[in-house]
């Protein structure tokens, strides 16, 4: 589990507190990004019947609820609100479909959260919007290695 290490005082500046500072639209933008993985994935193994993909699923949906609970905190910290993302109903009803979706959207989330990270003047909110983009990409790749070697999800 991630670890917290940041002083409320950096993060309560007027600066942060202002609620039309882009960093929280930004955070609010990655809160609703990883509701809607976590969704996404949750049916994505439901749909498979191969093991290795379910298991790996459900290994990437559970670091995605640690990205949604670290950036629900960062908006708490921030705003001493709760930000309540939408319900999203996805439907899947393809394999290879949802895992080529999964492949895309992973990739578009590193690159937001890369962009968040260089708009982001404090060093912790900066490196751990680059450590969860990392993880993104590794979850890419999950998918990646999925579309070319599980029959099925080709």
């Amino acid at each position: 589990m991630y670890q917290h290490h940041f002083h409320d005082h950096q993060l309560k500046s007027k600066y942060l507190q202002d609620q039309s500072n882009p960093v929280h639209q930004d955070l609010k933008e990655a809160i609703d990004r990883e509701y809607e993985t976590i969704c996404f994935y949750n049916e994505l193994a439901l749909l498979s019947t191969d093991i290795e993909i379910q298991e790996q699923v459900i290994l990437i949906r559970n670091e995605e609820q640690l990205h949604l609970n670290e950036f629900s905190n960062f908006y708490f910290k921030l705003t001493n609100q709760v930000y309540q993302p939408k319900q999203t109903e996805l439907g899947l009803t393809n394999l290879s479909d949802a895992i080529h979706t999964a492949f895309q959207q992973e990739q578009q989330s590193a690159k937001t959260y890369l962009d968040i990270a260089d708009r982001i003047k404090n060093p912790y909110f900066k490196d751990r919007f680059k450590r969860i983009a990392a993880d993104e990409l590794r979850h890419a790749n999950w998918m990646l290695y999925f579309i070319t070697n599980i029959k099925g999800a080709e």
